[in-house]
């Protein structure tokens, strides 16, 4: 088990999914976990694991605002010391039309969240990785964008792509200064966020669509959030600390056909 003891961690997006598993599984290796989102279900995550006899504390925070999340940095940093590790996990999609009837509205509130969020918190956590000449970030990309992509991702994938060219940009910024950055680029995940759109395609049954889902996966499945947090966990630690400017994709291997066509 990788040894977070003693290290202050925050992690955005962290009421629900892989934000969550992420949180969780940092808390079980020690460190003192300070959960970021917008949702009040921040709160209730962070009980849960005290409950379960951890160091984990909640912050309701809007990460496209650098006002408030300067705000909840500075109130991390005197409660819990300078910042160690980071993980910008939060993030939306909108992919409800093709790219000639999106709504500009739905392009701009991913940049707010997938870009000015992960810049507003990286810029608040960079404060203290420099003043302790050391420090881990990962942001989460996709293999939307970076890799794949289908209809009704543009603005999706140009996010995801933005946060690709950010990590590596970050990473060469900071090297020098003790401070590692990489991402990870998850393939398809089951998520609460994935499930309720499979409720929106299909109220009747939801479970035919996650099913589908996973068939098309090579593996035979979607991704849990868990096997996502244990990629997150690794980047962090000291036991990856040759790696920086890099992405670990984790997709059940739904990257590499180069057909649709599956063999029996």
């Amino acid at each position: 088990m990788l040894d977070f003891t003693g290290r202050v961690a925050v992690v955005t997006g962290a009421a629900m999914g892989m934000g969550n598993a992420t949180a969780r599984l940092l808390a079980k290796q020690g460190a003192t976990v300070c959960l970021l989102d917008i949702s009040d279900g921040v709160e209730v995550a962070a009980r849960e694991l005290v409950d379960s006899g951890y160091k984990a504390y909640g912050y309701k925070v809007n990460v496209t605002d650098q006002v408030d999340v300067d705000r909840v940095f500075d109130n991390i940093v005197a409660e819990h010391g300078l910042v160690d590790h980071l993980v910008n996990s939060a993030g939306i999609a909108r992919l409800s039309s093709m790219f000639d009837e999106q709504a500009d509205a739905n392009l701009q509130a991913m940049i707010d969240v997938n870009i000015i969020g992960l810049w507003n918190t990286s810029k608040a956590a960079l404060r203290s990785m420099v003043e302790k000449k050391k420090g881990s970030i990962v942001n989460f990309s996709s293999v939307t964008g970076t890799f794949v992509a289908d209809a009704h991702e543009v603005g999706y994938a140009a996010t995801k792509s933005a946060v690709w060219g950010m990590t590596k940009a970050m990473c060469m910024e900071f090297v020098t200064e003790g401070v590692r950055v990489n991402m990870v680029c998850p393939g398809m995940i089951r998520t609460p966020m994935v499930e309720k759109s499979a409720a929106e395609m299909m109220p009747d049954n939801p479970e035919a669509v996650l099913s589908a889902i996973g068939a098309s996966v090579p593996m035979g499945r979607m991704g849990t959030p868990e096997e996502a947090a244990n990629a997150v966990a690794f980047l962090l630690s000291d036991e990856a600390s040759y790696i920086t400017g890099r992405e670990i994709v984790f997709d059940g291997a739904s990257t590499l056909p180069e057909t649709n066509v599956k063999s029996d």
